[in-house]
């Protein structure tokens, strides 16, 4: 048992790093990098050596004791709590394909007999079929528009092709001002503004430059900033409007963003949008884009 429970964590480890190396985002296994280059590197080859480590001195005839295996036989002879754990191990499962069954990614796209799997990695500009802008296109407004040409382009989406949170196609936006005493207002509100709030590239008005928390008109909580493609260059942890720590994930990408132009600091507001099974949002959304 605990011999293959090592060359599972061997496995999962070692397909991780491969991927990555590759620029496969494969669900589930691209969460060691999403926290961090170096957190993933670091986790996976904790997990291959703890895998290793098993392999090799693990007690090879492991068994269960008596009362374990009576515990056991007890467990699965209520009916309830079996069929329950069955189900609650069906939904993890289904968990694990991630961005497979839910996402505003799609699958694949065949563009002038070209196929590119967005799901499977990185940010891929929406000049890739034919769009304008340097940001990633909206693959549900792309599906439509490849219906309606008729060009013999299509796109496949996850099943739920929205994003569970902050992704809504009602979405309203409002400027931040930040005043000279430095608190900041939504304009033409006195009130400080406490929530998330972001910049965007002047070219690609869908595409988030950075992104902070402020809390009662003062950045409090994680600051983050991405390229055009969607990669994280920076990231910041604010204070009551000062600075504690920052990280610069990719200082030579960070250096030629410096002079691209950026809106406003923008907040994006979400309306409550009902369910909708014609629209694939099943759940639909509150006040803050969040599916319920």
């Amino acid at each position: 048992m605990f011999r293959k429970l090592g060359i599972f964590l061997i496995a999962i480890g070692a397909l991780a790093m491969v991927l990555h190396a590759l620029g496969i985002r494969f669900p589930s296994l691209k969460w060691f990098f999403s926290v961090g280059e170096t957190f993933g590197w670091v986790s996976c080859s904790i997990l291959i050596l703890a895998g290793l480590a098993m392999v090799l001195f693990a007690p090879k005839d492991f068994r269960l004791s008596p009362q374990a295996k009576r515990q056991l036989h007890r467990f699965h002879s209520i009916k309830r709590g079996w069929w329950s754990l069955l189900a609650l191990g069906f939904l993890v499962l289904l968990a694990l394909l991630d961005n497979l069954i839910v996402g505003n990614r799609a699958l694949i796209v065949s563009f002038d007999g070209k196929l590119t799997f967005p799901a499977f990695v990185d940010a891929i500009p929406a000049t890739e079929f034919g769009e304008e802008g340097d940001g990633e296109p909206n693959y549900r407004a792309l599906k439509e528009k490849f219906r309606e040409e008729d060009a013999g382009n299509w796109v496949i989406l996850p099943p739920v092709p929205w994003n569970p949170t902050l992704d809504s196609d009602a979405e309203q936006r409002a400027t931040l001002i930040v005043g000279e005493d430095g608190i900041a207002r939504i304009e033409g509100s006195g009130e400080p503004y406490s929530g998330l709030a972001s910049t965007f590239y002047a070219d690609s008005p869908e595409t988030k430059r950075q992104e902070a928390r402020y809390r009662r008109g003062l950045l409090d909580g994680p600051m983050e900033g991405w390229d055009r493609a969607g990669n994280s260059v920076e990231k910041a942890v604010w204070e009551q409007g000062e600075e504690v720590s920052r990280e610069i994930v990719d200082p030579a990408k960070l250096a030629d963003l410096e002079s691209a132009e950026i809106t406003l600091l923008t907040v994006v507001r979400y309306p409550p949008v009902p369910p909708s099974f014609k629209d694939k949002h099943f759940l639909g959304t509150d006040t803050s884009g969040n599916d319920i």
